[in-house]
């Protein structure tokens, strides 16, 4: 139904709201968390033909690094989907030898005849 994925996908990565979508505003929520890897979900784009596109947030708060699992992620009517960084780095101890974000990455994903 979409022909325009790779479309939504770049505006999502920009950091710009895909064209013809309606945002959903919500306050980030968090939807996994198994002591090792949080996924929060930062937000949320309504399209046409009951796709929606998602901005995640997967953060390491383990202490090891940890690799994002794009590729066994399986939801029904994922169309796509995109990391920024595949390796998250342990996160920091102290927080003043933040180093930047290495921990956390931002993931992004179109999913198409959610009813949810």
């Amino acid at each position: 139904a979409i022909a325009n994925t790779v479309e939504i996908m770049k505006a999502l990565i920009i950091g710009r709201q895909p064209p013809g979508s309606v945002s959903s505003k919500l306050h980030s929520s968090e939807i996994f968390n198994n002591a090792k890897l949080r996924i929060t979900i930062d937000e949320v784009y309504e399209l046409s033909g009951n796709t929606k596109a998602f901005v995640l947030t997967f953060e390491n708060i383990g202490n090891r690094p940890v690799v994002v699992p794009i590729e066994h992620i399986e939801l029904p009517g994922l169309l796509a989907i995109s990391v920024d960084s595949q390796i998250l780095e342990a996160k920091p101890h102290d927080i003043n030898k933040k180093s930047l974000s290495g921990y956390t990455t931002k993931a992004y994903m179109i999913v198409e005849g959610l009813t949810q």
